[in-house]
């Protein structure tokens, strides 16, 4: 082999290698606990059980395991009759009505079935008056009892579409790799589930119908987005300072650890370039990034809130407890290190 063909070979093998532990490196925040984690608990002494590892796994709650976001629906439905269909000739309502009774359109996603109902209720009204003046009084009155259906039954359609259809079980679907989450979070997410905020309220208070040529394409962000992500993180996150908490306190309650067995100069140096340098930097961003993204989403489910089955109640409510229990954790560890490093305490 050349020289110039060693080198080469060299090179390639040095990028494999490089390319290799890039590769490798999947779980930044997951990497930057585990390092942490070993640090603390070498410096103190202490050994983690089998069972202790087997914890960190525990209580993850998929979306996907909701059977159903609706409650049961009731009987009363609105629907126009084929000879009453063809009455509405000249009315713009009748091209919504005929895509909506086609066989795609019985075949289609939540969010084109919400854009569908928000167009009747937005031209309903005018057809509704035009019979009226047609003589048509009969058809007029089973028009307006199916415009009052339908507003009924607004809020279960935009369950469906906003926090039931795939691009929401698309965005809290957990990722295998969670990379360096949450750096790279788009902004777009967030604005994409506060437009559907917005939306969501001025179409149950009867407003604005007409706008809903964005709707498909803000699904679109949202369906790119980072729930899971962020589920998956606090989840890893609540599980292993649980853990270190639970270790920690047993460890103060010792009596062994009192004098204090462990260099207080090599504690504060773990604490302070692997837990506030680098755990605790992890957590603020999850924090920041929750913030960013649950406050619409919120405000969504509050709205919708009766429409919304018993079982994504539960599912909301462990997610929800995830992040308080989580930010729990974060300050009961940072008691427990206040203890550990003040050298004139000891836990009874």
């Amino acid at each position: 082999m050349s020289a110039h063909n060693q080198a080469c070979y060299r090179v390639l093998v040095s990028l494999a290698i490089l390319a290799c532990l890039v590769a490798c490196d999947h779980e930044h925040g997951q990497t930057s606990l585990e390092t942490y984690q070993e640090r603390l608990l070498n410096v103190l002494d202490i050994e983690l059980a089998e069972s202790d590892e087997g914890k960190l796994g525990k209580n993850w709650k998929p979306f996907s395991s909701i059977e159903s976001v609706l409650i049961p629906a009731d009987a009363t439905t609105a629907s126009i009759s084929l000879l009453d269909f063809l009455s509405l000739y000249g009315c713009e309502l009748q091209l919504v009505i005929g895509e909506t009774n086609s066989i795609l359109g019985r075949l289609a996603e939540s969010s084109q079935t919400l854009i569908n109902e928000l167009e009747f209720l937005r031209l309903a009204p005018d057809c509704s008056r035009q019979l009226e003046e047609g003589g048509d009084d009969e058809l007029a009155s089973e028009l307006l009892s199916a415009i009052e259906t339908k507003r009924n039954q607004l809020p279960r359609k935009l369950v469906s579409a906003l926090l039931g259809g795939p691009e929401a079980r698309a965005f809290w679907k957990a990722p295998y790799h969670l990379d360096a989450y949450p750096e790279q979070a788009s902004i777009n997410v967030p604005q994409a589930w506060q437009a559907l905020a917005d939306h969501s309220r001025a179409w149950l208070q009867g407003r604005r119908y007409k706008d809903t040529q964005g709707l498909e394409n803000t699904l679109f962000e949202v369906q790119k987005g980072d729930g899971g992500s962020l589920l998956k993180s606090y989840l890893l996150l609540h599980n292993r300072l649980s853990l270190l908490n639970e270790r920690l306190g047993l460890f103060l309650a010792h009596t062994d650890a009192c004098p204090r067995q462990y260099d207080q100069k090599i504690l504060e140096n773990v604490i302070l370039n692997f837990f506030v340098g680098d755990v605790q930097v992890w957590a603020a961003a999850l924090s920041k990034r929750q913030y960013e993204l649950m406050p619409p989403i919120h405000a969504i489910e509050e709205s919708l809130g009766s429409a919304l089955s018993v079982d994504y109640g539960r599912w909301r409510h462990w997610r929800d407890t995830l992040f308080f229990a989580t930010q729990e954790e974060i300050k009961q560890h940072v008691v427990l290190l206040k203890a550990l490093t003040d050298a004139n305490t000891c836990l009874d």
